[in-house]
């Protein structure tokens, strides 16, 4: 499964590697993918979860420019490319990354998966 949620600015996120490296073949891709997209700058798959809710993968995208509507088409042509990857049980989270949650995230060993 797939879904895409907003954070509750006043929950503590948990960032931080997989204990087991998402499957290569569903890396592989994404990081076919995004050069399509050049708004992409980077992309980061790791681990997210907060005190209440159990950690799901999550890939975390920089982007070149702060609008929702790139934002959404780039987050929906990887959704359809990665649910093929996935089973039913399975979930990949998605956001975009700005601020401090970009300068968590970049500090994740391994988790940076693309790059212009």
């Amino acid at each position: 499964m797939l879904f895409k949620n907003k954070i509750d600015k006043k929950s503590s996120l948990l960032i931080g590697a997989p204990a087991q490296p998402p499957q290569a073949a569903m890396v592989k891709a994404i990081t076919d993918l995004l050069p399509h997209h050049p708004e992409v700058r980077e992309a980061y798959l790791f681990m997210k979860g907060t005190i209440s809710e159990e950690p799901v993968l999550t890939l975390g995208v920089y982007f070149n420019s702060n609008t929702s509507a790139i934002h959404h088409e780039v987050f929906s042509s990887i959704a359809i490319i990665i649910q093929s990857y996935l089973s039913e049980q399975e979930i990949v989270d998605m956001m975009p990354l700005n601020g401090n949650i970009y300068k968590s995230v970049k500090d994740v060993d391994n988790g940076l998966i693309y790059t212009t």
